[in-house]
């Protein structure tokens, strides 16, 4: 098993061979970091992305003992998805899925942490196409999203991947049951595990990975995680192959992991330290309002924003992302509202792609969108309540929230508001958790707000 744990200036590669441990360090040049596109729409409007210090400034995709991707796939990465680079996770997480051991010449499973907006999903998009033999028109690798807006847009990279090339096949469980052909299936896990039998069951007799993007939100949750065993369950007894797991996402805590280890014991591990987790290239502020006077402040900084950028509002609860939609639409304010529960998945896939067009720019919504959801144009976050559960600090929703703002290395601007005393306290306890405080400063009125927008660098 190999752990590399990424920090700011080197990785640490540990090796651990007949129960012993030796480390090297690799140094990393500072501006060899992560970046991610993965909205061919936006691409326009990502000044400078070669550039970008997100963007790995030492490998290239033509080096094929790195990377031994096909010509037709690397011309779907290059001009459709214009990645004309590999990002820093990309480059290292790549060969680790197409790692196989020594001794069973199986491929390795993988669990992988990288910054919100780092390269993740292109990383294991790549990767497990990499892994398919197209000649072969079954189920090779399954793609899990926790949501629906997730699962679509993962889709679409995957389609853009293989666009120049006929002989793969992507489909989309969501959208249609059809996977005759097909290589590569995304879906969320309850609708997978919805057609494991019976009539038009999906055929896993090829299955060699299983890709569980976002792996950390399937463990907070019973149901999720009472899924991910059944699935597991399922590969252990009715497949006749070894699957080969793959585990990403921005935040792994220490009580997760132990939940994933129960299942892939054994895994090569790409990790980032606590204080390397905070998104140095997002300008955070935060907003004492009066007593109920949040919603005044989305009032006040309205006309300043919209034009400017686009933007995510976020609230806790669904109830009260209804609320405060209507209470700014019944006043005039252009705002959408995408949610679950009681919104349809046609209205949601409509206001999404409004909002992905530009005709939306303010979007009020729960965490439905706070992890994975990757929009280039979205530069600022504004957090209308504190993430916490019963007055316990969501410490990753945090870093999931903001991390919507400045993708792919740019820059960006997050606000969280409070107007109580206990929800202040949260925020800080937040904050101190991931040694942020000289990155967060006080917003002294919504006015200046417009002026921070404004003022963002567009030369990174």
């Amino acid at each position: 098993m190999v752990i590399i744990i990424i920090n700011q200036t080197f990785i640490t590669m540990v090796e651990k061979t007949g129960g012993a441990a030796a480390a090297r360090k690799v140094t990393i040049n500072d501006k060899d970091q992560v970046l991610e596109v993965e909205n061919k729409q936006f691409h326009a409007k990502i000044a400078n992305r070669n550039n970008s210090p997100f963007v790995s400034q030492k490998n290239s995709w033509e080096d094929e003992d790195t990377f031994p991707i096909p010509e037709l796939l690397k011309k779907g990465i290059i001009e459709e998805l214009k990645w004309e680079k590999p990002s820093r996770i990309q480059s290292v997480a790549i060969p680790f899925i197409l790692k196989t051991d020594e001794d069973t010449k199986e491929h390795e499973n993988l669990i992988a942490q990288a910054k919100n907006g780092a390269g993740k999903s292109g990383a294991f998009c790549i990767g497990s196409l990499l892994r398919v033999d197209p000649t072969i028109k079954k189920v090779q690798v399954v793609i899990i999203g926790h949501t629906r807006e997730l699962v679509n847009q993962t889709y679409d990279v995957l389609n853009s991947i293989v666009k120049f090339d006929p002989e793969y096949k992507i489909s989309n469980l969501l959208n249609s049951t059809d996977t005759k052909g097909a290589q590569v299936v995304v879906t969320t896990l309850g609708k997978l595990l919805q057609h494991l039998q019976g009539r038009g069951a999906v055929d896993l007799s090829e299955l060699r990975v299983f890709v569980l993007d976002e792996a950390d939100d399937f463990y907070m949750d019973a149901k999720k995680e009472e899924e991910i065993n059944t699935f597991h369950g399922f590969i252990n007894t009715k497949l006749k192959r070894t699957v080969q797991y793959i585990f990403f996402s921005a935040t792994f805590d220490t009580a997760i992991s132990e939940k994933i280890s129960a299942i892939v014991s054994d895994a090569n591990q790409i990790n980032l330290k606590q204080e390397q987790l905070k998104l140095d290239n997002i300008q955070q502020y935060y907003m004492k309002c009066a007593k109920n006077g949040k919603l005044q402040f989305i009032k006040d900084v309205y006309e300043s924003i919209t034009g400017k950028t686009q933007t995510i509002i976020f609230v806790n609860s669904r109830d009260f992302a209804v609320k405060v939609f209507n209470f700014l639409k019944d006043d005039g304010y252009q705002v959408s509202l995408i949610m679950g529960g009681d919104m349809s998945k046609e209205e949601r896939d409509k206001q999404i792609e409004k909002f992905r067009e530009g005709a939306t720019t303010v979007v009020i919504t729960t965490d439905l969108l706070a992890r994975g959801f990757d929009m280039p144009t979205i530069q600022l976050v504004i957090n209308y309540d504190v993430p916490h559960k019963k007055g316990n600090p969501e410490y990753e929703l945090y870093l999931h929230r903001i991390g919507r703002a400045g993708r792919f290395g740019t820059p960006g601007v997050a606000v969280t508001l409070f107007d109580r005393e206990e929800d202040e306290g949260v925020f800080w306890k937040i904050i101190e958790k991931y040694q942020m405080k000289d990155k967060v400063n006080k917003l002294d009125s919504p006015a200046l707000l417009g002026k921070v927008i404004e003022e963002l660098p567009t030369d990174f």
